[in-house]
């Protein structure tokens, strides 16, 4: 395909989506034995179902790959970062300039300008202008992971950002047109952070945090068109998952037709379509549960998305008024999982997780679902 039938593929993408409403974005559960990540945690989510291990958010995500890249940034993309200094000044932990544009991220206070004492905010300026809070990161992030990343914008430009263990040294980050970026942590308000900035739809390719000259871990993220979600971080000699991608649900729900699908790989399990986000985890078992709902009210068509055990063939769900839908769990590489739209005036009432042979292994009410 030649670069200019790719500029006019996008040109008509871009028409068909500008023609296509996005659902609610929707706030995910907690689903044992793995945190979800969000694809795009630019968005602020109103609804309330759930708020433990992190959102997904309902955005239609297309899959992209490092060879277009180059399409969208003429030449070789170029992207700097300053060093920051082991204290970041006046909050500043990270800066830099994108193809000739100068970028700056400023971490605030813990609990300023407006944000609860247990709420953080961030705000990128320049290349990308935007401001985003978050709930306060632990100093190693939450979790035994190396760093732990968020993002900010969806595009021309995307800032990348992330709590930083107190092991780590350094991180790079190889992107797809071949730049290494070397990030230092900086430090603000008692974290570790680092930032860097990429130009949408490049790709990055690798993550790798150091000890001193030891290699941790590293991270292979996931890419969309929607930017990149770093969500699993992998060891030395560690089983790399092989790349599998399942559709996992599909219909139409209120004149609206839909697909959902996982992405198995590196990056653990990923998903596009009405739900998006990542699990940052290879766990091999999710545990039978309903992983995460979008948040639209009864006013709204609604798509929820879940996880089974290897036993569970399908999911039979029960919605207000008696009716009923079938779900069926589709193997990802080890893990199963399905997807069900809930139609507007509809609400779920509860579900239940069956064998080939009709034999129920699990079940969850509503009740059970949104507490969980």
């Amino acid at each position: 395909m030649s670069v200019d039938d790719e500029r006019e593929l996008r040109r008509r993408l871009g028409g068909v989506l500008e023609a296509v409403t996005p659902p609610p974005a929707p706030v995910a559960a907690t689903v044992r034995r793995g945190r979800l990540i969000r694809a795009r945690r630019r968005v602020v989510v109103a609804a309330s179902l759930a708020v433990v291990a992190g959102l997904a958010v309902g955005v239609p995500l297309l899959l992209r790959h490092s060879g277009i890249a180059e399409t969208e940034s003429p030449g070789h993309p170029s992207v700097t970062v300053n060093p920051a200094g082991p204290v970041a000044r006046g909050g500043v932990i990270g800066s830099g300039t994108i193809n000739g544009k100068r970028w700056q991220l400023v971490a605030q206070r813990p609990g300023s300008d407006g944000a609860s004492k247990n709420n953080q905010c961030f705000l990128a300026s320049g290349a990308v202008s935007e401001q985003a809070c978050y709930p306060a990161s632990s100093p190693s992030g939450g979790n035994a992971d190396p760093a732990d990343f968020n993002t900010i914008g969806a595009g021309p430009d995307q800032v990348q950002y992330g709590v930083v263990a107190p092991e780590v040294t350094r991180l790079t980050v190889t992107l797809a047109a071949g730049t290494v970026l070397e990030l230092r942590p900086t430090e603000a308000y008692g974290q570790r952070y680092v930032a860097f900035t990429i130009p949408l739809p490049l790709a990055i390719e690798r993550v790798v945090a150091y000890a001193g000259q030891a290699l941790i871990r590293h991270a292979v993220p996931f890419n969309s068109a929607a930017g990149d979600t770093i969500a699993t971080w992998l060891g030395p000699g560690q089983p790399v998952p092989p790349r599998v991608t399942r559709m996992v649900g599909s219909g139409s729900a209120d004149g609206t037709s839909w697909s959902q699908s996982v992405h198995a790989g590196p990056w653990g399990y990923c998903f596009t379509g009405p739900v998006g986000g990542c699990f940052d985890t290879v766990a091999r078992s999710f545990g039978n549960r309903v992983g995460s709902i979008t948040g639209g009210g009864s006013g709204a068509t609604n798509w929820a998305f879940g996880t089974a055990s290897g036993a569970v063939s399908y999911v039979r769900v029960t919605l207000s008024g008696g009716h009923r839908v079938t779900a069926r769990a589709v193997d990802v590489g080890g893990p199963r999982f399905f997807a069900f739209a809930i139609p507007k005036g509809q609400r779920l009432v509860s579900v239940g997780w069956y064998t080939a042979s009709g034999h129920e292994v699990a079940s969850e009410s509503d009740a059970q679902i949104f507490s969980s």
